[in-house]
């Protein structure tokens, strides 16, 4: 078993060996650091052992950044002759945040194969930041507190206000208004932090001649008297439950009744029958008198029974 293990590891050694020795080295050349405003390109190189004809990818990924689509090329490599070809990305804006991301070349056939380079991205970093409003709606000449939230502390704000009518003016928060214009007005607002992003919000609030009245669609309006379209499912407060019918009877119950009735009707047959049905009666009751007659007898017979055992025994011992 040992030597067969030995031998599997020997020929899987040999065959990674045939593929590396068989793959081409790539080298990729790639700037360490992007700043905002570059390029993110990189050039590279190919070297194989050998003459064959390859198909491969080149890409760079960044984890906040989408991924573009990869184009498969096509090259004939010839034995330990170089192969040049670059790629770019785009250039670094803004939107892009900090981090390490990856430059890569695949070969994809006839056999995969890849090698990858990473560099950093240098940008200024975002923060969070909105406005606050203490109520989304007011009347007129109702008090509304402005504010602003941010990650960052102490951010450079600029807040413009734009009126129903398109009229704008500035605002330094945190601030309280009073507006008397009734409609939809728009709040702008930029935040500025060195070695930050600026960013930009945006919000909306309504001023109303006066607060909405929200009626009750209810049916029942519990005054103690059950009209209009109450009942006592939509309004058990003033409308009392309804007394359930009396069920109807089943036909095997009317028969029985109407043969309840016809036996009823006979007062003359009942009369008949009232001294024989009390014979049963007057039976138990004679039963019931001799019951302690025989007792006494059986009590005698026994008292007998044991006198004369008595006397046969102490006759036989004088005997003796």
């Amino acid at each position: 078993m040992e030597i067969l293990k030995n031998i599997t590891i020997t020929i899987i050694f040999i065959l990674l060996s045939c593929f590396v020795i068989s793959a081409p080295q790539i080298y990729i050349n790639i700037d360490p650091v992007f700043y905002e405003g570059d390029e993110i390109e990189f050039a590279f190189r190919m070297i194989s052992y050998e003459d064959e004809s390859i198909k491969y990818t080149s890409s760079v990924n960044c984890p906040d950044a989408p991924q573009a689509l990869l184009e498969l090329k096509q090259a004939k490599l010839k034995k330990d002759q170089p192969f040049y070809d670059s790629y770019s990305f785009g250039i670094l804006d803004e939107d892009f945040e900090p981090g390490t991301c990856t430059a890569s070349v695949s070969i994809k056939e006839p056999y995969t194969f890849t090698e990858t380079r990473n560099f950093e991205i240098k940008t200024k970093p975002s923060f969070e930041y909105h406005i606050t409003l203490s109520k989304k709606s007011i009347t007129q000449n109702q008090e509304l507190e402005i504010n602003y939230k941010a990650t960052v502390s102490s951010p450079v704000t600029t807040t413009t206000i734009t009126t129903p009518d398109k009229k704008t003016w500035s605002l330094t928060l945190p601030t309280t208004v009073k507006l008397d214009e009734i409609g939809t007005y728009v709040i702008e607002s930029t935040a500025e932090k060195k070695g930050y992003k600026t960013q930009t919000t945006k919000e909306q609030f309504a001023v109303i001649e006066k607060p909405a009245v929200i009626k009750s669609v209810s049916i029942c309006n519990a005054d103690n008297i059950c009209n209009n379209k109450e009942t006592s499912q939509n309004c058990p407060q003033d409308c009392k439950p309804e007394p359930k019918p009396e069920p109807v009877p089943k036909m095997s119950q009317v028969k029985k009744s109407s043969q309840a009735r016809k036996i009823t009707s006979l007062p003359v047959l009942d009369q008949q029958l009232e001294p024989e049905l009390q014979q049963p009666t007057q039976i138990k009751t004679q039963v019931d008198e001799l019951e302690p007659k025989k007792v006494f007898t059986k009590f005698l017979l026994l008292s007998g029974m044991f006198f004369m055992v008595t006397v046969v025994f102490l006759t036989m011992r004088a005997m003796r």
